[in-house]
């Protein structure tokens, strides 16, 4: 009875302290009002922003975060917007091809260290689609504009920022549910280790 005790109690305590570190995330970061991290540069913000920022800030602090945005931003433009084709002269999009192209962009534009934020990660996303984009020498970028007709470079510029930013959002979800499944197996493995055995 005691073991079976100590382990709620440990399950209790862990929960506790995620939800310390949450609310001290929220008070001293996101509502102090000379702080310019939080949402628009230190006013309070919506709860919708106070939310997602904290949300952020949470995964941002897992171990395995380089490797889940990098994998999140990869999938999502490698997918939709596929930039390599297939190498048998069909000519069809390589969906496959183009994730480990954009994911290998990612890894070797990373600074020392590896993505510690989302913004860190976007903002390079975004260097590596528009670099050489107004010589019309980038196919990622190039990629997102095909077949929509615009033929200014300011209107394509906005359209791929439009792409880029819808990307980064969906990538806070996608990162997110990595993290829950590695967490969720992590309390799977912690339960059965410490499991008491079966009177059966």
């Amino acid at each position: 009875m005691n073991y079976l005790s100590n382990y709620y109690k440990n399950l209790a305590e862990q929960l506790q302290e995620k939800f310390n570190h949450l609310t001290r995330l929220i008070e001293n970061e996101t509502l102090t009002p000379d702080n310019h991290d939080g949402p628009d540069a230190g006013n309070k913000g919506s709860a919708d922003e106070v939310s997602e920022w904290a949300l952020k800030a949470t995964l941002e602090s897992d171990s395995g975060f380089h490797d889940d945005i990098v994998h999140a931003l990869s999938y999502h433009l490698g997918t939709f917007h596929p930039h390599i084709t297939a190498r048998d002269n069909t000519y069809r999009p390589d969906r496959d091809r183009s994730i480990l192209d954009i994911r290998q962009s990612l890894h070797g534009s990373a600074p020392e260290g590896g993505y510690r934020t989302f913004d860190q990660a976007h903002d390079t996303l975004q260097d590596i689609v528009f670099d050489q984009a107004h010589h019309g020498r980038n196919a990622m970028y190039n990629t997102i504009n095909d077949g929509i007709g615009i033929a200014l470079h300011d209107d394509r510029s906005e359209n791929a920022g439009r792409v880029l930013r819808d990307i980064n959002k969906k990538s806070i979800g996608m990162v997110q549910s990595f993290q829950t499944q590695r967490g969720t197996k992590r309390d799977n493995d912690a339960y059965f280790a410490s499991k008491p055995p079966s009177n059966t």
